[in-house]
């Protein structure tokens, strides 16, 4: 090997992030696991509130070569709700969904987990940052997603969304806090009643339906979630 070489292959090797265990999720997603509980506010591409406030639990759970992310979203009576109710909720009354994601870890690409259509393909970036993103129909992404730990106790997540041109759509912030598992259902119970729940959308009793309720109501709406 030629000395430039041999220097070209030390530097990429020292400048490449490294994650113990090709095969096993990132230290971030480690850090991450657990129960959390978010104030999120959803506005438009104008930074207008499209959901000033709602609210979601979420369990992260890491196994030996995935991660899985289990989330409650519970929203006020709004527009984004009853298009994504389909017309099923009660008036007044505000909707609760429950999604199940499962990301598998690339062992050919460390630091990647691939979460498919729901979620898409995320890179670690350090232990306390990773991006997602699903593509569009274009060059464009359909979604970016950005989580970032803010401790051990905090963190957040923006979801960005875009038209196929690359237009900005809408964005959610999640301000998230950490929860003790055990008081996962009782928190889950708070914001039922907190949010006047009327419906529960469940993804993950028959995943192929609700999936495709959720996204006719959010394109209903017009908007992103």
């Amino acid at each position: 090997m030629q000395p430039l070489t041999r220097l070209l292959v030390v530097l990429v090797a020292a400048l490449t992030p490294s994650f113990a265990g090709a095969a096993t999720p990132a230290p971030f997603w480690q850090a991450l696991a657990g129960a959390w509980v978010s104030d999120a506010s959803y506005v438009d591409q104008d930074m207008q509130p499209i959901v000033a406030r709602y609210a979601t639990l979420m369990r992260i759970e890491t196994g030996e070569d995935a991660v899985v992310i289990t989330e409650w979203k519970f929203y006020p009576d709004s527009e984004l709700a009853r298009g994504t109710a389909g017309g099923r909720l009660p008036e007044g009354r505000g909707l609760e969904t429950v999604t199940r994601s499962v990301g598998r870890v690339d062992a050919a690409a460390p630091g990647q987990l691939q979460f498919g259509a729901d979620r898409g393909r995320w890179i670690t970036a350090s232990a306390d940052l990773a991006t997602g993103t699903i593509a569009g129909k274009g060059t464009a992404p359909r979604y970016r997603f950005v989580a970032a730990l803010s401790g051990h106790d905090h963190a957040e997540f923006s979801t960005w969304g875009y038209d196929d041109d690359g237009a900005l759509k809408g964005v959610a912030i999640f301000r998230m806090r950490r929860i003790a598992p055990a008081d996962a259902e009782a928190q889950r119970e708070r914001l039922r009643n907190a949010f006047a729940v009327g419906l529960t959308l469940d993804q993950r009793a028959a995943a192929q339906p609700v999936a495709l309720a959720i996204r006719q109501g959010i394109a209903e709406a017009g908007r992103v979630h």
